[in-house]
């Protein structure tokens, strides 16, 4: 979800002009119904509204409104107060599919209770409640109204939080790993509800050619600096120039034994955080548009590479993959104790094999975090207004990349 907000509040009963605001947003009886079914109370009701408008829309412009909701409910009719998050697909696009969406929308209606029916254990699986699914919309619970945060995405994560993540990622990812072992039709059939939306054959005009103009942005922040092992890495990521999408196509293709049901956007701004006595306690995985099944190491590299602090992933790496194997380890010894072992030599192998796509999605997310380069059509003309941030970022991932012979 986007991280900039406009809050902007009003009664529901407040005459809206705005277009983003729908008539079922505005329906207190499917409100209402959408809250007994979840609450599990039918005497409940609903006495007041509030709407923020003013919610900028995710990165796959669905439209973001959070609902605040006043009633009472119960026998004794007591009082209660909750605030929900509505996502709705882009309103040009109701009368045709939304790929990114319709990903989203079967994963909470369809993916999600499937993998929870398995487990039988909801802590495996550390995604917002989901209170209603329909082709165009998705209710869920408000995370930051129950004291969840996002991190600060220029500053990134700290070891503490980034070992809370891989440890919620590791039991995520076993999940899906045990079932294929315990039961792969079962998870054909939950695979049948999901596909890529972002690699595929159609997306190539567009999002390769961010593709291939982050690269062209990161290898002119390169070019000038004086290390022999940059000239080198530089003379190998300009041979990737002009087939960046055809590559990460390649990577995400599933190939066993170690794919799994990915998250697919796993970074800093779909991570929230909760805390107790100041220190961080838990973690939720939100914005679910591109899930896919893929290779267990591209959630891994996506996330070690776009969202750590500087210098943690170069420091730390080796512990951060100890710890989600022993969590996806454990997990599987748990829910599917006849599902082979993994260890930790396969999981080392997959990301250097994959290690380009965290490379090269670490290229196209550096600039929007450094929000320095606003156009890629030209990386040359903005090469003078990137901040020091963003080159050194640069600098520092591929010089960790060569120094673990990834590139």
């Amino acid at each position: 979800m986007s991280d900039i907000f406009n809050f902007c509040s009003f009664k529901w009963w407040k005459m809206i002009s705005s277009p983003l605001i729908t008539a079922l947003e505005q329906d207190e009886q499917f409100l209402a119904t959408v809250l007994r079914s979840s609450e599990h109370d039918p005497h409940l009701r609903l006495d007041q509204l509030e709407m923020e408008t003013g919610i900028a829309p995710d990165v796959y412009n669905n439209s973001v409104t959070r609902v605040h909701v006043r009633g009472r409910k119960g026998k004794t009719l007591m009082q209660f107060y909750k605030t929900l998050v509505i996502k709705r697909c882009p309103e040009q696009q109701t009368r045709r599919k939304d790929p990114t969406f319709c990903n989203e929308v079967a994963v909470y209606s369809s993916v999600l209770p499937a993998l929870l029916q398995w487990t039988q254990d909801p802590s495996l699986l550390p995604f917002p409640a989901c209170l209603h699914t329909s082709t165009n919309v998705i209710v869920l619970e408000d995370l930051s109204s129950i004291g969840f945060l996002t991190g600060n995405r220029i500053k990134g994560l700290d070891l503490d939080h980034s070992v809370l993540a891989f440890q919620a990622l590791g039991r995520f990812h076993a999940v899906s790993l045990s079932l294929k072992y315990q039961n792969r039709r079962a998870l054909d059939n939950i695979l049948s509800q999901v596909q890529e939306v972002v690699f595929v054959p159609e997306a190539a005009p567009v999002f390769g050619v961010s593709l291939e103009n982050a690269l062209e942005l990161a290898v002119t922040s390169l070019k000038h600096c004086p290390e022999q092992v940059i000239f080198d890495a530089v003379q190998i990521l300009q041979s990737l120039q002009g087939r960046t999408f055809r590559t990460l196509m390649s990577l995400l293709t599933p190939k066993e034994p170690l794919s799994v049901i990915c998250h697919g956007d796993f970074w800093i701004n779909n991570v929230m955080f909760r805390y107790k006595n100041n220190k961080v306690s838990e973690v939720a995985f939100t914005d679910l548009q591109v899930v896919r099944y893929s290779s267990l190491a591209t959630d891994i590299l996506h996330f070690m590479y776009t969202s750590l602090e500087p210098g943690l992933s170069r420091d730390y790496s080796d512990e951060l993959l100890k710890v989600y194997h022993r969590s996806l380890s454990e997990t599987m010894a748990k829910i599917g104790p006849s599902a082979p072992p993994i260890k930790l030599e396969d999981i080392s192998d997959e990301i250097e094999s994959h290690a380009l796509y965290g490379l090269l999605m670490s290229f196209l997310v550096l600039p929007n975090i450094a929000n320095s380069a606003k156009k890629l059509e030209n990386s040359s003309q903005y090469f003078n207004n990137l901040s020091l941030f963003y080159c050194q970022r640069v600098k520092d991932i591929v010089l960790e990349f060569a120094d673990k012979s990834f590139i």
